[in-house]
Protein backbone atom coordinates (compact mmCIF):
# COMPACT_ATOMS: atom_id res chain seq x y z
CA UNK A 1 0.00 0.00 0.00
CA UNK A 2 1.00 3.39 -0.98
CA UNK A 3 2.01 5.92 1.95
CA UNK A 4 -0.78 7.92 0.62
CA UNK A 5 -3.22 5.34 0.97
CA UNK A 6 -1.98 4.08 4.42
CA UNK A 7 -1.97 7.62 6.08
CA UNK A 8 -5.72 8.28 4.76
CA UNK A 9 -6.46 4.28 5.74
CA UNK A 10 -4.62 5.54 9.45
CA UNK A 11 -6.74 8.65 9.44
CA UNK A 12 -10.36 6.84 8.93
CA UNK A 13 -9.28 4.19 11.44
CA UNK A 14 -8.48 6.80 13.74
CA UNK A 15 -10.70 9.36 12.76
CA UNK A 16 -12.84 10.17 16.24
CA UNK A 17 -9.50 10.01 18.21
CA UNK A 18 -7.96 12.97 15.96
CA UNK A 19 -10.65 15.16 15.07
CA UNK A 20 -10.99 14.96 18.79
CA UNK A 21 -7.65 15.51 19.56
CA UNK A 22 -6.60 18.18 16.99
CA UNK A 23 -10.31 20.50 18.10
CA UNK A 24 -8.54 20.40 21.74
CA UNK A 25 -5.42 21.17 20.61
CA UNK A 26 -6.46 23.99 18.14
CA UNK A 27 -8.12 25.49 21.21
CA UNK A 28 -5.05 25.35 23.23
CA UNK A 29 -3.03 27.07 20.82
CA UNK A 30 -5.48 29.96 20.40
CA UNK A 31 -5.64 30.54 23.71
CA UNK A 32 -1.80 30.14 24.24
CA UNK A 33 -1.38 32.85 21.44
CA UNK A 34 -4.43 35.24 22.18
CA UNK A 35 -3.18 34.92 26.00
CA UNK A 36 0.21 36.02 24.81
CA UNK A 37 -1.08 38.90 23.23
CA UNK A 38 -3.52 40.14 26.24
CA UNK A 39 -0.97 39.85 28.86
CA UNK A 40 1.22 42.48 26.37
CA UNK A 41 -1.25 44.76 25.75
CA UNK A 42 -2.26 44.75 29.52
CA UNK A 43 1.88 45.47 30.02
CA UNK A 44 1.75 48.02 27.57
CA UNK A 45 -1.55 50.01 28.51
CA UNK A 46 -1.53 49.45 32.40
CA UNK A 47 1.93 48.55 33.62
CA UNK A 48 3.94 46.35 35.70
CA UNK A 49 1.53 46.40 38.46
CA UNK A 50 -1.77 46.48 36.76
CA UNK A 51 -0.10 43.26 35.32
CA UNK A 52 0.37 41.33 38.09
CA UNK A 53 -2.83 42.30 39.76
CA UNK A 54 -5.04 41.19 36.59
CA UNK A 55 -2.91 38.25 36.78
CA UNK A 56 -3.39 37.17 39.79
CA UNK A 57 -7.37 37.76 39.65
CA UNK A 58 -7.27 36.41 36.41
CA UNK A 59 -5.20 32.88 37.76
CA UNK A 60 -7.61 32.71 41.34
CA UNK A 61 -10.45 32.79 39.04
CA UNK A 62 -8.83 29.79 36.78
CA UNK A 63 -8.25 27.72 39.49
CA UNK A 64 -11.65 28.20 40.71
CA UNK A 65 -13.14 27.07 37.65
CA UNK A 66 -10.48 24.31 37.08
CA UNK A 67 -11.64 22.90 40.52
CA UNK A 68 -15.56 23.60 40.09
CA UNK A 69 -15.37 21.96 36.61
CA UNK A 70 -12.54 18.89 37.54
CA UNK A 71 -13.32 15.99 35.42
CA UNK A 72 -16.52 17.32 33.62
CA UNK A 73 -15.06 16.49 30.33
CA UNK A 74 -15.25 12.65 30.95
CA UNK A 75 -18.32 12.73 32.88
CA UNK A 76 -20.28 14.24 30.24
CA UNK A 77 -18.71 12.03 27.76
CA UNK A 78 -19.23 9.15 29.75
CA UNK A 79 -23.32 9.96 30.67
CA UNK A 80 -23.92 11.31 26.69
CA UNK A 81 -27.21 9.11 27.00
CA UNK A 82 -28.48 11.86 29.45
CA UNK A 83 -26.64 14.86 27.28
CA UNK A 84 -29.05 18.14 27.19
CA UNK A 85 -30.62 17.58 30.66
CA UNK A 86 -26.74 16.66 32.02
CA UNK A 87 -24.55 19.72 30.67
CA UNK A 88 -28.14 21.89 31.25
CA UNK A 89 -27.42 21.09 35.20
CA UNK A 90 -24.21 21.43 35.47
CA UNK A 91 -24.28 24.55 33.33
CA UNK A 92 -26.04 25.52 36.84
CA UNK A 93 -24.22 24.14 39.46
CA UNK A 94 -20.76 24.03 37.95
CA UNK A 95 -20.71 28.44 37.77
CA UNK A 96 -21.78 28.31 41.21
CA UNK A 97 -19.48 26.37 43.05
CA UNK A 98 -16.61 27.98 40.85
CA UNK A 99 -18.26 31.41 42.04
CA UNK A 100 -17.98 30.53 45.54
CA UNK A 101 -14.60 29.06 45.31
CA UNK A 102 -13.29 32.19 43.47
CA UNK A 103 -15.01 34.37 45.89
CA UNK A 104 -13.25 32.23 48.83
CA UNK A 105 -10.22 32.66 47.20
CA UNK A 106 -9.69 36.73 46.84
CA UNK A 107 -10.49 39.82 49.00
CA UNK A 108 -10.13 42.78 46.19
CA UNK A 109 -13.21 42.92 43.36
CA UNK A 110 -13.99 39.37 44.20
CA UNK A 111 -17.15 39.60 43.13
CA UNK A 112 -15.24 40.34 39.97
CA UNK A 113 -13.42 37.44 40.12
CA UNK A 114 -16.78 35.38 41.12
CA UNK A 115 -18.31 36.30 37.97
CA UNK A 116 -15.22 35.18 35.78
CA UNK A 117 -14.73 32.09 37.50
CA UNK A 118 -18.36 31.35 36.59
CA UNK A 119 -18.00 32.22 32.96
CA UNK A 120 -14.81 29.99 32.44
CA UNK A 121 -16.66 27.55 34.65
CA UNK A 122 -19.85 27.21 31.97
CA UNK A 123 -17.41 27.53 28.97
CA UNK A 124 -15.87 24.24 29.98
CA UNK A 125 -19.03 22.37 30.43
CA UNK A 126 -20.43 23.62 26.70
CA UNK A 127 -17.01 22.57 25.57
CA UNK A 128 -17.58 19.13 27.31
CA UNK A 129 -20.74 19.16 25.29
CA UNK A 130 -18.63 19.86 22.14
CA UNK A 131 -16.83 17.19 22.59
CA UNK A 132 -19.41 14.43 23.77
CA UNK A 133 -21.54 15.09 20.28
CA UNK A 134 -18.22 14.66 18.39
CA UNK A 135 -18.13 18.74 17.12
CA UNK A 136 -14.78 19.13 18.29
CA UNK A 137 -14.74 22.31 15.66
CA UNK A 138 -17.21 24.04 18.18
CA UNK A 139 -14.18 24.21 21.19
CA UNK A 140 -11.67 25.86 18.75
CA UNK A 141 -14.74 28.54 17.60
CA UNK A 142 -15.80 29.15 20.81
CA UNK A 143 -11.79 30.17 22.04
CA UNK A 144 -10.98 32.40 18.73
CA UNK A 145 -14.36 33.96 19.43
CA UNK A 146 -13.43 34.32 23.20
CA UNK A 147 -9.50 36.06 22.76
CA UNK A 148 -11.09 37.98 19.66
CA UNK A 149 -13.49 39.75 21.89
CA UNK A 150 -10.95 40.08 25.17
CA UNK A 151 -8.42 41.19 22.95
CA UNK A 152 -10.44 43.72 20.98
CA UNK A 153 -11.86 45.23 24.62
CA UNK A 154 -8.49 45.44 26.29
CA UNK A 155 -7.00 47.70 23.08
CA UNK A 156 -9.02 50.20 25.00
CA UNK A 157 -8.30 49.64 28.64
CA UNK A 158 -5.85 50.91 31.28
CA UNK A 159 -7.20 49.32 34.74
CA UNK A 160 -6.96 45.96 36.40
CA UNK A 161 -11.04 46.31 36.75
CA UNK A 162 -11.37 47.34 33.16
CA UNK A 163 -9.30 44.57 32.19
CA UNK A 164 -10.93 41.63 34.13
CA UNK A 165 -14.16 42.45 32.96
CA UNK A 166 -13.19 42.07 29.64
CA UNK A 167 -13.08 39.04 30.36
CA UNK A 168 -15.97 38.29 32.31
CA UNK A 169 -17.52 40.02 29.08
CA UNK A 170 -16.33 38.33 26.32
CA UNK A 171 -16.70 34.62 28.07
CA UNK A 172 -19.89 34.62 29.36
CA UNK A 173 -21.28 36.28 26.03
CA UNK A 174 -19.48 33.51 23.02
CA UNK A 175 -20.07 30.61 26.36
CA UNK A 176 -23.91 31.55 26.26
CA UNK A 177 -24.26 31.67 22.39
CA UNK A 178 -23.02 27.97 22.14
CA UNK A 179 -25.10 27.12 25.63
CA UNK A 180 -28.10 28.10 24.13
CA UNK A 181 -27.72 24.75 21.81
CA UNK A 182 -27.69 22.62 24.82
CA UNK A 183 -30.91 24.51 26.46
CA UNK A 184 -32.93 21.88 28.55
CA UNK A 185 -34.79 21.12 31.36
CA UNK A 186 -32.43 20.96 34.31
CA UNK A 187 -32.65 17.30 36.32
CA UNK A 188 -31.10 18.20 39.57
CA UNK A 189 -31.76 14.64 40.32
CA UNK A 190 -29.10 13.26 38.17
CA UNK A 191 -26.59 14.77 40.63
CA UNK A 192 -27.53 11.83 42.66
CA UNK A 193 -28.06 9.48 40.25
CA UNK A 194 -24.73 9.41 39.29
CA UNK A 195 -22.96 10.40 42.36
CA UNK A 196 -20.32 7.81 41.92
CA UNK A 197 -19.19 8.60 38.15
CA UNK A 198 -19.19 11.96 39.52
CA UNK A 199 -17.02 11.68 42.32
CA UNK A 200 -14.55 9.24 40.53
CA UNK A 201 -14.15 12.02 37.47
CA UNK A 202 -14.15 15.11 39.56
CA UNK A 203 -11.75 13.13 42.17
CA UNK A 204 -9.65 12.12 39.11
CA UNK A 205 -9.60 15.56 37.48
CA UNK A 206 -8.29 17.29 40.39
CA UNK A 207 -5.66 15.36 41.35
CA UNK A 208 -4.38 14.84 37.60
CA UNK A 209 -4.51 18.40 37.62
CA UNK A 210 -2.91 19.36 41.33
CA UNK A 211 0.90 18.95 40.02
CA UNK A 212 0.85 22.16 37.76
CA UNK A 213 -1.13 24.37 40.47
CA UNK A 214 1.02 22.86 43.96
CA UNK A 215 4.65 23.94 42.17
CA UNK A 216 4.64 27.35 42.05
CA UNK A 217 3.49 27.44 45.94
CA UNK A 218 5.86 24.39 47.19
CA UNK A 219 9.10 26.41 45.41
CA UNK A 220 8.09 29.42 47.27
CA UNK A 221 7.51 27.95 50.43
CA UNK A 222 10.63 25.62 50.91
CA UNK A 223 12.61 27.61 48.30
CA UNK A 224 13.08 31.13 47.00
CA UNK A 225 10.61 33.27 44.91
CA UNK A 226 13.25 33.46 42.21
CA UNK A 227 13.20 29.67 41.71
CA UNK A 228 9.30 29.63 42.24
CA UNK A 229 9.00 31.69 39.19
CA UNK A 230 11.21 29.57 36.82
CA UNK A 231 9.32 26.73 38.32
CA UNK A 232 6.13 28.11 37.08
CA UNK A 233 7.90 28.80 33.75
CA UNK A 234 8.76 25.16 33.35
CA UNK A 235 5.70 23.68 34.04
CA UNK A 236 3.93 26.42 31.98
CA UNK A 237 6.15 25.20 28.90
CA UNK A 238 6.09 21.94 29.09
CA UNK A 239 1.96 22.66 29.56
CA UNK A 240 1.35 21.60 25.79
CA UNK A 241 2.82 19.00 25.82
CA UNK A 242 0.85 17.39 28.62
CA UNK A 243 -2.23 19.05 27.08
CA UNK A 244 -1.68 16.74 24.05
CA UNK A 245 -1.78 13.50 26.52
CA UNK A 246 -4.64 15.05 27.68
CA UNK A 247 -6.39 15.71 24.29
CA UNK A 248 -5.32 12.43 23.01
CA UNK A 249 -7.25 10.51 26.35
CA UNK A 250 -10.31 12.33 25.58
CA UNK A 251 -10.32 11.60 22.01
CA UNK A 252 -9.73 8.05 23.39
CA UNK A 253 -12.83 7.85 25.43
CA UNK A 254 -15.18 9.72 22.66
CA UNK A 255 -13.90 7.29 20.77
CA UNK A 256 -15.00 4.41 22.55
CA UNK A 257 -14.70 0.54 22.90
CA UNK A 258 -12.29 -1.44 20.85
CA UNK A 259 -11.00 -4.59 20.29
CA UNK A 260 -8.30 -5.88 23.04
CA UNK A 261 -5.45 -5.76 20.25
CA UNK A 262 -6.73 -2.35 18.70
CA UNK A 263 -6.84 -0.89 21.89
CA UNK A 264 -3.06 -1.93 22.95
CA UNK A 265 -2.18 -0.59 18.84
CA UNK A 266 -3.86 2.79 19.04
CA UNK A 267 -2.32 3.43 23.12
CA UNK A 268 1.39 2.25 21.36
CA UNK A 269 1.02 4.55 17.82
CA UNK A 270 -0.31 7.51 20.95
CA UNK A 271 2.19 7.20 22.80
CA UNK A 272 5.06 6.95 20.00
CA UNK A 273 3.24 10.19 18.68
CA UNK A 274 3.98 11.98 22.28
CA UNK A 275 7.22 10.69 22.49
CA UNK A 276 8.29 11.57 18.66
CA UNK A 277 6.94 14.98 19.89
CA UNK A 278 8.98 15.41 23.08
CA UNK A 279 12.19 15.23 20.80
CA UNK A 280 11.42 18.10 18.64
CA UNK A 281 10.71 20.07 21.81
CA UNK A 282 14.28 18.91 23.52
CA UNK A 283 15.97 20.48 20.41
CA UNK A 284 13.68 23.91 20.60
CA UNK A 285 14.60 24.06 23.95
CA UNK A 286 17.81 26.40 23.51
CA UNK A 287 15.45 28.99 21.70
CA UNK A 288 14.33 29.95 25.15
CA UNK A 289 17.96 31.64 25.74
CA UNK A 290 16.35 34.71 23.82
CA UNK A 291 13.02 34.99 25.77
CA UNK A 292 14.65 36.30 28.72
CA UNK A 293 16.85 35.44 32.02
CA UNK A 294 14.14 33.60 33.60
CA UNK A 295 13.44 31.45 30.50
CA UNK A 296 16.96 30.74 29.67
CA UNK A 297 17.44 30.01 33.42
CA UNK A 298 14.10 27.28 32.61
CA UNK A 299 15.68 25.81 29.57
CA UNK A 300 17.74 23.15 30.33
CA UNK A 301 15.01 21.66 32.64
CA UNK A 302 12.55 22.10 30.67
CA UNK A 303 14.98 19.52 28.07
CA UNK A 304 14.71 17.16 30.19
CA UNK A 305 11.00 17.58 32.01
CA UNK A 306 9.57 17.05 28.36
CA UNK A 307 10.92 13.61 27.95
CA UNK A 308 8.54 12.81 31.09
CA UNK A 309 5.25 13.39 29.40
CA UNK A 310 5.72 10.53 27.15
CA UNK A 311 5.63 8.38 30.86
CA UNK A 312 2.93 10.68 31.76
CA UNK A 313 1.21 9.76 28.68
CA UNK A 314 0.79 5.97 29.07
CA UNK A 315 -0.76 6.67 32.39
CA UNK A 316 -3.35 9.03 31.09
CA UNK A 317 -4.03 7.71 27.41
CA UNK A 318 -4.85 4.22 29.06
CA UNK A 319 -6.63 5.56 31.95
CA UNK A 320 -9.06 6.51 29.06
CA UNK A 321 -9.73 2.79 28.23
CA UNK A 322 -10.00 2.01 31.75
CA UNK A 323 -13.25 4.99 31.32
CA UNK A 324 -14.66 3.58 28.43
CA UNK A 325 -15.13 0.23 30.47
CA UNK A 326 -16.68 1.91 33.48
CA UNK A 327 -13.48 0.93 35.57
CA UNK A 328 -14.29 4.13 37.43
CA UNK A 329 -12.12 3.58 40.86
CA UNK A 330 -8.77 2.43 39.34
CA UNK A 331 -8.35 6.54 37.60
CA UNK A 332 -8.88 8.58 40.60
CA UNK A 333 -6.39 5.93 42.57
CA UNK A 334 -4.01 6.14 39.32
CA UNK A 335 -3.91 10.12 39.83
CA UNK A 336 -3.86 10.24 43.45
CA UNK A 337 -0.50 8.34 43.30
CA UNK A 338 1.24 10.12 40.91
CA UNK A 339 0.17 13.74 42.74
CA UNK A 340 1.65 11.83 45.94
CA UNK A 341 5.02 11.06 44.15
CA UNK A 342 5.09 14.57 42.53
CA UNK A 343 4.77 16.16 45.83
CA UNK A 344 6.92 13.82 47.45
CA UNK A 345 9.96 13.88 45.23
CA UNK A 346 9.18 17.65 45.13
CA UNK A 347 9.30 18.03 48.63
CA UNK A 348 12.65 16.02 49.67
CA UNK A 349 14.61 17.51 47.22
CA UNK A 350 13.07 21.13 46.65
CA UNK A 351 15.85 22.32 49.16
CA UNK A 352 18.66 20.64 48.25
CA UNK A 353 18.19 21.04 44.18
CA UNK A 354 16.21 24.06 43.59
CA UNK A 355 14.25 23.57 40.04
CA UNK A 356 15.93 20.69 39.61
CA UNK A 357 13.67 19.17 42.04
CA UNK A 358 10.76 19.75 39.50
CA UNK A 359 12.23 17.77 37.09
CA UNK A 360 12.37 14.82 39.14
CA UNK A 361 8.85 15.05 40.68
CA UNK A 362 7.68 15.10 36.89
CA UNK A 363 9.91 11.77 36.50
CA UNK A 364 8.42 9.82 39.78
CA UNK A 365 5.16 11.33 38.99
CA UNK A 366 5.69 9.66 35.50
CA UNK A 367 6.81 6.54 36.64
CA UNK A 368 4.74 5.89 39.26
CA UNK A 369 1.74 6.00 36.61
CA UNK A 370 3.36 3.77 34.31
CA UNK A 371 3.84 1.40 37.60
CA UNK A 372 0.22 1.78 38.38
CA UNK A 373 -1.07 0.85 34.83
CA UNK A 374 1.44 -2.34 34.74
CA UNK A 375 0.34 -3.67 38.23
CA UNK A 376 -3.35 -3.49 37.19
CA UNK A 377 -2.97 -4.36 32.99
CA UNK A 378 0.33 -6.32 33.11
CA UNK A 379 0.49 -5.86 29.61
CA UNK A 380 0.57 -3.32 28.01
CA UNK A 381 2.31 -3.90 24.45
CA UNK A 382 0.52 -5.74 21.51
CA UNK A 383 1.97 -9.26 21.59
CA UNK A 384 1.23 -9.02 17.82
CA UNK A 385 3.48 -6.37 15.68
CA UNK A 386 1.45 -3.10 14.32
CA UNK A 387 0.09 -4.45 10.83
CA UNK A 388 1.15 -2.12 8.43
CA UNK A 389 -1.81 -2.79 6.38
CA UNK A 390 -5.21 -1.15 7.31
CA UNK A 391 -8.21 -2.34 5.57
CA UNK A 392 -9.82 0.79 3.73
CA UNK A 393 -13.17 -0.43 4.18
CA UNK A 394 -15.65 -3.53 5.73
CA UNK A 395 -15.34 -4.58 1.87
CA UNK A 396 -11.90 -4.78 1.21
CA UNK A 397 -11.11 -6.41 5.05
CA UNK A 398 -13.62 -9.44 4.24
CA UNK A 399 -11.60 -9.62 0.34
Amino acid sequence: MSPVRSARALFERYRTVLRTTGGLMLSTAVLGIGGLAFWAIVGHNGGSRVLGQTATAVSLATLAAMLAAAGVMHLVIARKDHLRPLVSTLAIVCPLVAAGLAALFTSNLWWLVAALAAGLTLGLVVDAAAIASKRPKRVAVRAGMQVFGILIAALWIHTVMGFVLAEVVATWVVSSIQFIHWVARPQFSLIRHLGKDIWSYHIAGVTGQAPAFVVAPMAALLSTPVIAGQAYIAMALVGPLTSLSASLSVGVHVDGERSDADTRHLFIRAVLVVLGLDVIAALCTPLLHFAGPSFAAAAPFVALMVFATSLDAVSNIWSSFWRVNKRLVVVPLLYAVELVAFVVAVGITMRALGLQSVVWGWYAQGIAGVLVVLAVERRIIPRKPLSSHIPLSAKEAVS
